[in-house]
């Protein structure tokens, strides 16, 4: 799952992973769809993979029974929307959900809101266990 679509390139390499492993599905939520992102995933002939998802990402649920590998929160990069969207993902996430948190370098908030349970990395990335996270 991943919030936050834009222009779909972070969705193509997670689709692209799933398609390579004979994963399931590849979700991609944004609050507007944009015709250059479905392009974007229909270029990479990788469309039925993937589903693009217009909402709000702080209210979508993923489908029952679906439980996600990986989700990559980048959307708002605010800690009270961050926390929103997981609580609304929390039917998809197990013990072995990864949850990466993108632009943790330039925002500054979720940065220190996440300080002792990420691993920093040039581009921002923030990876931990939910539970340490969000508690």
């Amino acid at each position: 799952i991943e919030t936050g679509t834009f222009k779909a390139y972070s969705t193509i390499h997670i689709a692209q992973a799933i398609s390579d492993n004979g994963g399931e599905k590849c979700y991609t939520v944004d609050i507007k769809q944009r015709a250059e992102a479905e392009q974007n995933i229909l270029l990479a002939q990788l469309s039925d993979v993937t589903t693009t998802i217009e909402a709000d990402s702080t209210k979508w649920s993923p489908p029952k029974g679906f439980f996600a590998d990986l989700i990559l929160l980048d959307a708002i990069h605010k800690v009270q929307f961050i926390k929103d969207e997981i609580k609304a993902l929390s039917g998809a996430i197990t013990r072995d959900t990864v949850i990466v948190i993108h632009d943790t370098k330039t925002a500054k908030e979720v940065r220190d809101a996440t300080q002792g349970f990420y691993v920093p990395s040039e581009f921002g990335f923030t990876v931990g266990r939910i539970g340490d996270l969000w508690k």
